[in-house]
């Protein structure tokens, strides 16, 4: 993402946190909880910007390959609690989806509902996950 796309994504820190996935992927046996492996930003860090925490999935010989899984947001600097503040999980998948868009190592970019929909953190998420397919 650093190097290919057209918004220059920095390496970044935060908060580590975990998602809970199928380690082997072989079958429904081996889920655990998995931190992120590295986290990106792009804006301005006392400002406004988009944060990813983006997990390694491993590899899936059934269907997958090599793959991962991210998690976004934009958020804000709030200066009364010195920390970052989410102000969208929409937005920052948007923006990093159309970052994607038009390159020449995208394959397809589909849409997955994940049943999920609801208010995190007082911010509505419309429960789709964006899948970018990446070429060899």
């Amino acid at each position: 993402m650093k190097n290919w796309l057209t918004h220059k994504w920095s390496d970044t820190s935060g908060w580590d946190l975990y998602t809970w996935i199928d380690k082997d992927h072989a079958d429904e046996k081996d889920w655990t909880w998995k931190k992120q492996d590295y986290q990106l930003r792009y804006g301005d860090y006392f400002g406004v910007s988009y944060h990813i925490r983006i997990y390694d999935g491993g590899y899936d010989w059934d269907q997958y390959l090599e793959w991962s899984i991210a998690g976004a947001h934009r958020e804000e600097w709030d200066w009364t609690r010195f920390t970052h503040v989410v102000i969208s999980w929409e937005d920052a998948e948007r923006f990093i989806r159309d970052d994607f868009k038009n390159k020449w190592f995208v394959g397809l970019i589909q849409y997955w509902f994940l049943g999920n929909s609801g208010y995190y953190q007082n911010l509505w998420n419309d429960g789709y996950a964006t899948v970018i397919e990446l070429k060899h």
